[in-house]
């Protein structure tokens, strides 16, 4: 791609996302004020189950798809790939609905310990195969940087997600299970979601080889090693949030379900929030590096990663400084609530390094490294569990924002390793 196309790509997808985003934020502060911080976080435990059960679904196909789809000599063969992709999607989200909805009742009762999050769970079972077929075509658009398409998809699922959520919080109200109204609003818009992508792919795939030129094993050689990863991964991510409550309460705090609410649900949508910034970057910095990579144009791939880092450094440094000095006035401004802006400032610092990272990671993919860059992750979340069992009880909230920055500049510095040493090469 040429530099005026890929700055446009870049642009265009950061606008919508930016829209997104800023929709989705504004829409966070209002379920959080219908339903308050301890329904927050409940939601969120709910999610956290869901979140891992998603990563089962989705498999690494959307990063197979990419990176083969990006590779190929020739676009016209892209649908084959989208074939296998699409095929493999079904199996994985198909599996992932059984496996979530049939242990619903056992997470509800003896993980999340709260009985009526099975049928928020059931519901989100159903969301399972739609997300990873949509992820899968996602993955096929982001190949061959078709950036509107990206772009529509992901704007039509949010809209209909909050339209559906504001309609069932009007007929139903939060007198029952707010969550189970949620659910539903994430199942239904994924699946419109999900068709809105099919008619787009279809308009897209002129024609599907009669030769394959891509098998099964090669999509799977590429994702099952991302997947197994991200499995561990996010099964420790599930594992960390559903004990930080509980660590919480072990340090004398009462409400700890509030508590972690106001952290996950509040504080911490906002330090990502301007990520949406980077967002369109990373998805097309990785086709963009792989293409470069494959054509061995190591001058090429150096230049784009410096001037990706620097740029993400800036940018970090703008955002730590504004949420630092405003974190306070936020915190009470979007959610009435002290303690949200006291941790949006305390995280503030936190952008710079995570913004750091998650570029590194991309270019780090773009290179064929996904299976370092997955390592690193699962390392990172195998230390945090101790700490967090261990230092919670004793520092309370505090600890976690400590465990957090310690974290992510070890994962940092382990990337930024890796990323020198392959591009010396």
């Amino acid at each position: 791609m040429k530099k005026k196309e890929f700055v446009s790509a870049v642009f265009t997808l950061t606008l919508s996302m930016l829209i997104i985003q800023a929709t989705s934020m504004a829409f966070n502060v209002f379920v959080s004020a219908r339903i308050g911080s301890s329904g927050m976080g409940l939601f969120h435990l709910i999610m956290s189950v869901y979140n891992l059960a998603a990563t089962i679904a989705i498999s690494g196909i959307p990063l197979a798809a990419t990176r083969i789809t990006s590779a190929l000599r020739r676009k016209s063969d892209a649908g084959c790939v989208l074939k296998k992709c699409l095929t493999l999607a079904s199996v994985f989200g198909g599996g992932a609905f059984c496996l979530l909805y049939l242990s619903a009742p056992s997470i509800a009762e003896k993980i999340i310990k709260v009985p009526e999050g099975v049928i928020p769970l059931r519901i989100l079972a159903c969301a399972l195969p739609t997300i990873a077929i949509s992820a899968a075509m996602n993955g096929y658009f982001t190949g061959l940087q078709k950036v509107s398409y990206i772009t529509v998809g992901k704007m039509a699922e949010e809209f209909s997600s909050i339209f559906i959520t504001l309609i069932l919080l009007k007929v139903f109200g939060t007198r029952n299970n707010p969550c189970t109204l949620l659910s539903c609003a994430i199942a239904l818009s994924s699946l419109l979601g999900c068709i809105l992508n099919g008619v787009m792919c279809f308009l897209s795939v002129k024609k599907c080889c009669a030769k394959s030129v891509v098998s099964y094993r090669k999509v799977l050689n590429v994702s099952l090693p991302v997947a197994a990863g991200a499995y561990m991964r996010s099964a420790l991510n599930t594992a960390e949030n559903l004990i930080i409550p509980t660590a919480l309460t072990r340090s004398g705090i009462t409400d700890a379900l509030s508590r972690y609410g106001t952290l996950k649900g509040m504080a911490i949508p906002v330090l990502t929030f301007p990520y949406v910034f980077l967002h369109s970057l990373i998805s097309l910095l990785i086709p963009e590096i792989s293409g470069r990579f494959a054509l061995k144009s190591k001058k090429s791939v150096l230049r784009a990663a410096k001037l990706s880092l620097t740029a993400t450094f800036l940018f970090g440094t703008v955002v730590a400084s504004v949420l630092f000095i405003q974190g306070r006035r936020l915190g009470f401004a979007l959610y009435k609530n002290p303690e949200a802006g006291l941790y949006i400032a305390a995280l503030s610092l936190l952008a710079i390094p995570m913004y750091i990272d998650s570029v590194t990671d991309g270019i780090l993919k773009g290179l064929n490294q996904q299976v370092y860059c997955l390592k690193i992750n699962v390392i990172d979340s195998m230390s945090r569990l101790p700490l967090i069992w261990f230092v919670l009880p004793i520092w309370g909230v505090w600890g976690y924002i400590a465990i957090m920055y310690i974290s992510e500049l070890v994962n940092l510095s382990l990337s930024l390793a890796r990323l020198k040493k392959v591009l010396a090469q």
